[in-house]
């Protein structure tokens, strides 16, 4: 057996022993809505987890449904977030969002950059995520549960995000952005 095998997982717990003390600044709707490059409503069509270097990541198929903010024109964007399941091994981040076939999601996204070029993730970490489930008076926020713990002034305005009807939240989107 290699030696290498037991050393990543070692790494890899005390990586993710580590990741569970992440602290995020906490964001608010208007903080997420002007640091998004595109902001959009989808659905999520395919998951993909696979190793880049020593780190699994896993990439998501977004279809846009409404566009709000950025590359309007798109019909799809492509995601990429730390961790995943590649076959038996597991790699999970703290803070980061997680996406499942045919999920409806609200999201407010950013280029990652250099390190995995045309590939987008949620502002903030998880906190640009958000499923939208119907109630009795249509769809709503659902703010993920793997957000971290925030920290900041705005934290119960952050916190107050989930449960939020969407019509709402697209009424403040319009007054900071000024959306048509």
């Amino acid at each position: 057996m290699s030696r290498a095998l037991p050393r990543l997982a070692l790494t890899a717990l005390l990586c993710l022993n580590a990741a569970k003390a992440t602290t995020l600044q906490a964001f608010t709707l208007e903080d997420l809505a002007t640091q998004a490059s595109m902001i959009i409503e989808g659905t999520v069509l395919e998951t993909r987890a696979r190793w880049v270097g020593r780190l699994i990541v896993t990439d998501i198929t977004v279809a846009v449904d409404h566009c709000y903010k950025g590359e309007c024109e798109v019909q799809a964007v492509e995601l990429r977030v730390l961790g995943g399941t590649v076959g038996d091994l597991v790699m999970s981040a703290h803070g980061v969002a997680q996406f499942s076939p045919d999920e409806t999601v609200l999201l407010f996204l950013e280029p990652i950059g250099a390190l995995a070029p045309g590939y987008l993730q949620p502002t903030g970490q998880a906190q640009g995520k958000f499923r939208l489930v119907r109630d009795a008076q249509g769809p709503v926020l659902r703010r993920d549960p793997r957000v971290a713990r925030l920290a900041g002034p705005d934290i119960e305005a952050a916190h107050a995000l989930d449960l939020l009807p969407l019509d709402e939240v697209l009424a403040r989107l319009e007054r900071v952005l000024a959306i048509d």
